[in-house]
């Protein structure tokens, strides 16, 4: 279908939304990346079927007026016209990736779960408390934001409605939907499809009585949580709040085969970014989720980050001469034992001797809980253009390396440089080293 799409690339719904670019779809519609207030959003197209398009649009509105940290935000809907099709659509949040991408990859490990089930949690009780149902759990519909766990709400339905009968998402339905019952249970069931999907790859599959059978092992407390999901009677099912609380309860030795002290290592460092970068880095795929710690980190210090330092025998004119300006030079590695010359703050200007035509450096900000689980070097090119006073009058990834998140902070800090004034605009290529112990930059002008 992606060439029946594409072709309305391009052109814009209602002269407010341009299409930018194709994000994905099916039969049913089609995805594009489009903007909001001079920011990055979904627009979401659907023919306008004359049985379907009014319940549709009434189903996007109740998105509208719903405000969470952990559910996708509505912006705008409506109708449209395009190619001579009639059409409706949604205008959300862009997000960059879902669950679904990850687990074919592998498996999360139980505190990756967790640090997945939470802000989901949120985000239901939020739902639940507002009247609403999610109605559409499941992998695809738990997407990431930045560095935020979102799901989706572009799918909500009232409390008690009827919803038809089995939807395209058969397999995380609970056994009521059939009769086209909606409730919060309903969203329990599917939580514990996810959970089971999250944690083996694999859904549970249903013995001749219809009742799920489970692996055989799954790690505590999530084999309970599971259990009590999975009920076929919605009024037996664990509540919300009831998984939270189970979650809140320390785990022991003996449940998961770690000591009290790996448990608490592993609680304060792994939180969900860190989690996708790394499986991001290992297959060369797009990182997934991050649960940002900005506000913990804003209260304490801020990371020291070493700089690479020249060879001495090499200064930048020879440095450049043998390099091809398409080379990604491995940045020198520092020692994690000591600061190393030249460290600062992330956030702040370099303060080391200038290099030849830099006024200014800027490192990415880059959360201590992503930092510390990079393996080996992450990698960006951004090209920036600097006009003839040395400013930055634009940025482009040249090279966006493995993983979004990193591309972004890299091309942020390089439109905060400064240069040496010229008589005309020139080019430069900066790239960016991203490891566990600091980030480096090597400048590079580009010939003319």
């Amino acid at each position: 279908m992606a060439q029946v799409w594409e072709r309305w690339l391009g052109q814009s719904v209602n002269e407010k939304f341009p299409l930018r670019r194709y994000l994905g779809g099916s039969e049913r519609g089609a995805a594009f990346l489009t903007e909001w207030e001079g920011q990055k959003a979904t627009i979401k197209l659907i023919p306008a079927d004359p049985a379907k398009a009014e319940p549709q649009l009434s189903t996007w509105s109740l998105g509208l007026k719903l405000s969470h940290p952990h559910l996708i935000r509505l912006f705008d809907l409506g109708r449209c016209q395009l190619s001579n099709k009639q059409m409706i659509f949604v205008v959300m949040e862009y997000a960059e990736e879902n669950l679904a991408q990850i687990l074919p990859l592998r498996a999360l490990t139980p505190a990756e779960a967790r640090e997945t089930l939470e802000p989901a949690l949120e985000a239901l009780a939020y739902l639940h408390g507002q009247g609403f149902v999610h109605g559409h759990l499941k992998p695809a519909n738990i997407l990431a934001v930045n560095d935020e766990l979102k799901l989706s709400s572009d799918g909500l339905s009232r409390t008690g409605e009827l919803g038809g009968g089995v939807t395209e998402a058969g397999a995380y339905n609970p056994p009521e939907k059939a009769s086209g019952e909606i409730s919060p249970a309903g969203d329990v069931w599917s939580l514990g499809v996810t959970l089971v999907e999250a944690l083996t790859q694999r859904r549970p599959v249903s013995d001749s009585a219809g009742i799920p059978v489970l692996p055989d092992k799954l790690p505590m407390p999530f084999g309970d949580i599971v259990r009590e999901c999975l009920q076929r009677n919605p009024q037996q099912r664990a509540t919300i709040a009831g998984i939270a609380a189970r979650l809140r309860q320390p785990s022991t030795p003996g449940e998961s085969g770690e000591s009290h002290e790996a448990i608490a290592r592993r609680r304060l460092i792994l939180p969900i970014v860190a989690v996708f970068i790394v499986i991001a880095v290992l297959v060369a795929n797009p990182r997934f989720l991050h649960r940002t710690r900005d506000q913990q980190e804003a209260a304490s210090t801020v990371r020291q980050q070493p700089k690479a330092q020249p060879k001495p025998e090499q200064n930048l004119a020879t440095h450049v001469a043998e390099q091809p300006a398409n080379a990604v030079t491995p940045p020198a590695k520092p020692s994690p034992a000591r600061s190393q010359p030249g460290a600062k703050k992330a956030i702040e200007p370099s303060n080391a001797p200038q290099r030849a035509g830099i006024v200014e450096e800027v490192l990415p900000k880059v959360s201590e809980s992503a930092r510390n689980t990079i393996q080996g070097t992450i990698r960006v090119r951004v090209r920036v253009h600097v006009d003839p006073s040395g400013n930055v009058v634009g940025a482009e990834v040249d090279s966006p390396g493995p993983s979004n998140y990193f591309a972004r902070l890299a091309r942020e800090a390089a439109q905060k440089w400064k240069f040496a004034s010229a008589p005309e605009s020139r080019e430069w290529i900066l790239r960016f080293g991203f490891q566990r112990t600091g980030t480096q930059v090597d400048p590079v002008p580009v010939a003319r």
